[in-house]
């Protein structure tokens, strides 16, 4: 029988992919034969004969070219989000604060184990309108918007678990125009369609060029800790 096995997005419409057994093929290569055979029999109507032929040719020629194997569903699966959340904590003596946001952008592509993410810094937000200023100046958020993280997944992942797996990412990270490698560990947990992803790592001011002023915080720890909580849902690849 010809099955159903997978479908797939194109330009707005959608499309569907078939499989044919081989049993169905043979099938079709016996029905082609036989119609052949009896084509020269002067018993069966010619409407009759021809309507034998079609069914077996068709069956033979939608049995597509034969592939080593199939794609696993870890393989194919993507997965995004536009409401993610990020946050960061900085320290001074005696006092430190967050800022965060719901805005980061993210998808991770499981077919070539991409993985990226972005937000728009102006949406960082500290609970303090005079700081939430100086921070965007001293990030020179007009000139460098975006702060973001892309690079490849380097662990497995394995879409019949129900627990939380570790994940690690190698990659860039990218801020006030300058970018670094390095690799971030985290957590993947898959409930139905929706992918939650935890992460955290820390970055350096220096390495960034990031120098807050001084009439906001005389000394700010060098280390800033960034951590992410996503939910993602799957989207078509």
């Amino acid at each position: 029988m010809t099955q159903i096995v997978g479908k797939y997005s194109t330009g707005g419409f959608e499309a569907m992919r078939f499989h044919t057994s081989d049993a169905a093929r043979r099938i079709g290569l016996k029905l082609s034969r036989v119609g052949s055979v009896l084509a020269q029999s002067r018993h069966l109507p010619s409407s009759l004969l021809r309507t034998f032929v079609f069914v077996g040719c068709l069956l033979f020629l939608t049995q597509p070219t034969p592939t080593l194997g199939q794609a696993s569903d870890s393989e194919t699966m993507t997965f995004a989000t536009q409401e993610g959340h990020v946050e960061f904590r900085s320290s001074v003596p005696l006092h430190s604060f967050t800022g965060s946001s719901d805005a980061l952008n993210g998808r991770i592509v499981f077919a070539d184990s991409t993985v990226d993410f972005y937000v728009d810094v102006t949406t960082l937000k500290t609970g303090n309108g005079k700081r939430d200023k100086d921070m965007r100046k001293t990030l020179d958020a007009k000139q460098f918007p975006f702060a973001e993280f892309f690079g490849k997944l380097t662990t497995p992942f394995d879409p019949e678990s129900t627990e939380p797996q570790l994940a690690s990412v190698t990659g860039a990270f990218s801020i006030h125009g300058i970018s670094h490698e390095l690799t971030v560990n985290g957590t993947l947990l898959l409930d139905g369609d929706t992918l939650r992803l935890k992460a955290a790592w820390e970055i350096s001011n220096k390495a960034y060029g990031i120098r807050p002023p001084k009439l906001l915080i005389m000394k700010v720890d060098d280390i800033q800790e960034v951590s992410i909580d996503v939910e993602m849902q799957r989207a078509n690849s």
